[in-house]
């Protein structure tokens, strides 16, 4: 079957994410950071995927991102400050992450 759109198919925005995961399942929910209260975000579409398709995604992000940065010669830069945290919450998992 060819690669169609569903009719409710939508395009948005995104600027923050949460992450989710469980003994079952994961999900990354995207959103559009709040400039004011530093952590919102206005949530705006929730993806639940298995494990096996996460580390999929992970690891197609993974290689698109190495191909832009060596092909157009840019370094996309993130957040350290973030990613600390981010390997902070994720020692105190599965509580740090939990699917609502």
């Amino acid at each position: 079957m060819p690669n169609t759109k569903a009719p409710d198919h939508k395009i948005y925005y995104a600027n923050a994410l949460n992450l989710g995961f469980s003994n079952t399942d994961c999900k990354i929910t995207f959103g559009i950071a709040d400039d004011v209260q530093v952590g919102a975000m206005m949530e705006t579409a929730t993806v639940y995927m298995t494990h096996t398709n996460l580390k999929v995604l992970s690891e197609s992000l993974k290689l698109l991102v190495e191909n832009f940065e060596t092909t157009s010669g840019t370094t996309i830069p993130i957040s350290e400050e973030g990613l600390k945290a981010f390997k902070e919450a994720l020692k105190t998992f599965p509580n740090s992450v939990p699917i609502s």
